[in-house]
């Protein structure tokens, strides 16, 4: 999965990384995987090498259900500081409107 350093320990990425994609929140939360780490124990940094992860907290409406993933987000808090990379700017100026062009940059893996 994909995920941004948003702090010196926090980073944002999608819930289903740590939840069943075909699930709810409810359903992580009975799983016990909604503070805590399944497999994925460590978070890398292609410049700053790998960071264990702390804890774990998902989205409180996150519904899993795909084509109608709602609330796909997860909070990471890392064991310690990041340090020599500095975190993304997060969008304060307001929502960008239906249909605006945006690009996505990552990691990851099609079926």
């Amino acid at each position: 999965c994909t995920a941004t350093l948003i702090g010196c320990r926090t980073v944002i990425t999608a819930a289903h990384c740590f939840c069943n994609p075909y699930n709810d929140v409810a359903s992580c939360v009975a799983a016990g995987r909604h503070n805590t780490v399944r497999q994925r124990t460590l978070f890398g940094l292609q410049n700053a090498g790998a960071f264990e992860i702390e804890s774990v907290v998902i989205h409180p409406q996150y519904q899993g259900t795909f084509p109608n993933t709602r609330a796909d987000l997860a909070v990471l808090r890392l064991g310690v500081a990041v340090d020599g990379v500095h975190p993304a700017r997060i969008n304060q100026h307001g929502t960008p409107p239906p249909g605006s062009l945006g690009e996505i940059i990552g990691f990851g893996i099609t079926n």
